[in-house]
């Protein structure tokens, strides 16, 4: 194992070498301790960290598999300020301590060095003294790489969950849905208990990526995303007084945040993450529920069951709108590409059922009385 480190580290440097010789380039390698070097924790850092480089404008990015680590390398056209924005990743974000950004210059063989040397991951003196003396063992250094990394994750997975909810319960004007001023068609929900649930399930969701980023194979993956699942809306009924607020965003969260987490772990592409969702989903049709949405979907209605075997597709639909100043109108447009067994619910027959999709999905957003169509009183959608 040693001598396939040292090779796959000299192969590394002369990919970078042959690189240099027409451009600066920017290498991005977790920092891991011990002869193994591909853990789940380390894929995960190298993911996270790819995306900040690439927002600071890397292009050109290529994926390395070595048994001395992964690595990423690509391309920047101003290496030296690429470097001192690299370091200043390294020092202040909560995860920089685990991973190395190195730059090295167009027709240069050696990549920029520090101006400090880097910490200890576990105590305030130079990485490189308690390394040659040895002052922790690997197994500290990899109990702490591996804490702190998925505690770091969960934190940010939780506020872009929660951020995600409440950008959706603030919009107004929203078809019989809860807004901030009213309760639309419900009479079960408000505002502040949709609040409540949003901050409650944002804290359990993130353990789905878990599952899938620590899974080693997607077969059997639904049962243990189902018990993260069945958590969350424990934890949202007793917020919400029995009342359903997310049931059916929780089941999608779950699958794909697994799909997410699987995806990373196994140097997936972003396409390959619908396709897991599929495979994850596939079994489906043999979990039984005795639910409205279950029974219409025996009886041919897609709704979210469908929308799963399917990959969730509409996700990657919604992405592409997301960009959008107008999400109302990126709402809409949502409501149009999927079947839900909610809005049939309410409106009883299939008729009515596509009258008020057509009319939501269709709806002019800039007109804050034509996107109020659904009463305001559940019990009087069935007789409109």
């Amino acid at each position: 194992m040693f001598n396939d480190i040292l090779t796959a580290r000299e192969n590394r440097r002369k990919i970078i070498e042959k690189f240099s010789k027409t451009t600066d380039v920017v290498s991005i390698k977790a920092n891991v301790v011990g002869p193994i070097k591909n853990l789940p924790s380390s894929r995960l850092l190298l993911s996270y960290f790819t995306k900040l480089v690439e927002n600071l404008g890397v292009e050109n990015l290529v994926y390395l598999p070595s048994p001395d680590g992964d690595t990423v390398i690509g391309e920047t056209k101003s290496g030296v300020n690429l470097k001192e924005k690299a370091v200043f990743l390294e020092e202040n974000d909560s995860l920089g301590r685990f991973i190395d950004i190195d730059v090295t210059l167009k027709g240069q063989t050696e990549s920029l060095t520090r101006s400090t040397m880097r910490k200890c991951f576990l105590c305030s003196n130079i990485a490189f003294v308690c390394g040659k003396n040895k002052t922790h063992s690997i197994k500290e250094l990899l109990d702490f790489f591996n804490g702190k990394t998925y505690e770091e994750i969960h934190k940010k997975l939780q506020n872009i969950l929660l951020e995600s909810l409440l950008g959706e319960l603030n919009l107004e004007n929203k078809f019989g849905l809860v807004t901030p001023t009213d309760n639309g068609s419900h009479i079960d929900l408000n505002y502040r208990l949709m609040e409540n649930a949003s901050k409650e399930i944002s804290r359990v969701l993130p353990k789905a990526f878990f599952v899938g980023l620590n899974s080693s194979q997607i077969g059997g993956m639904f049962d243990s995303l189902r018990e993260v699942g069945l958590n969350a809306e424990e934890v949202m009924f007793k917020t919400t007084l029995g009342a359903n607020a997310y049931k059916g965003f929780i089941f999608m969260a779950c699958v794909l945040l697994g799909a997410c987490g699987y995806a990373i772990k196994s140097g997936l592409s972003y396409d390959e993450i619908y396709l897991t969702v599929k495979e994850i989903c596939k079994d489906l049709d043999s979990q039984k529920m005795n639910t409205f949405g279950y029974k219409a979907y025996q009886d041919g209605f897609g709704g979210i069951r469908k929308s799963a075997k399917d990959g969730f597709l509409v996700v990657d639909y919604a992405k592409t709108l997301i960009k959008e100043d107008n999400l109302l109108e990126v709402l809409t447009k949502i409501v149009g590409k999927i079947d839900d067994s909610v809005l049939l619910k309410r409106t009883v027959t299939i008729e009515k059922y596509s009258y008020y999709k057509n009319l939501i999905s269709t709806a002019n957003t800039n007109d804050k009385e034509s996107v109020k169509i659904l009463p305001s009183n559940a019990k009087t959608i069935t007789s409109v």
